[in-house]
């Protein structure tokens, strides 16, 4: 699925004005619009399918009812709906008490890797994502959560962040962990690039 784009966060602006207004058709739109997003984060976050489902339906409910009282003034509607979804994510494990404890976040610093250029087939770029989605599974959760908030709902690292509870040095620190043990793992010395290109396949 492809990431927001401005004029998508644009369109959300709107229906979200309208949403507060009354509108049963923009409530509607905004849900259809993030239902995949909030899914997969759902299941990124540990929650079975079923449970993600009817969490992203209840949180849409919520909202609903609560209309009322929500902020007319929003910079970015993805952001808030994702926030708001996690804070249910976190509710429904405690609730169940299975709520995991955090792992430990190292100090390194994030080193800035120069682009690299890819001349590369639709089949190789196939097979790459294939195997990264495999390697990808071997991450901590929170390194999981991090790659997921940054790589496919497009956030910024201090928006990240700011939804995982952590400074932003830390949410630098958890991408620079993992994109470290992802090309350990590989097995060759590579830069950014071929994971933008392979993240697709396990985030689709």
């Amino acid at each position: 699925m492809a990431r927001l784009t401005s004029r998508n966060a644009h369109d959300d602006l709107l229906l979200w004005t309208q949403f507060l207004e009354g509108s049963v058709t923009a409530w509607g739109t905004l849900l259809d619009a993030h239902y995949h997003i909030l899914f997969n984060y759902g299941l990124r976050f540990g929650i079975d399918r079923e449970r993600s489902h009817d969490c992203v339906h209840d949180l849409f409910l919520d909202l609903w009812d609560g209309r009322q009282r929500l902020n007319a003034t929003l910079d970015n509607v993805s952001f808030y709906l994702l926030r708001a979804f996690r804070n249910k994510l976190i509710r429904e494990k405690q609730h169940e008490r299975t709520h995991q404890e955090l792992n430990e976040i190292t100090t390194e610093h994030l080193q800035e890797t120069p682009a690299e250029d890819w001349l590369i087939s639709e089949e190789t770029i196939r097979y790459n994502g294939l195997r990264l989605k495999g390697l990808l599974t071997t991450l901590p959760a929170r390194q999981q959560e991090a790659i997921y908030l940054k790589f496919y709902a497009n956030l910024s690292n201090k928006q990240v962040a700011e939804l995982m509870h952590l400074q932003q040095q830390s949410v630098a620190n958890l991408l620079h962990t993992a994109l470290q043990r992802l090309r350990s793992l590989w097995g060759i010395s590579s830069g950014l690039a071929l994971w933008a290109i392979a993240l697709r396949w396990w985030l689709s």
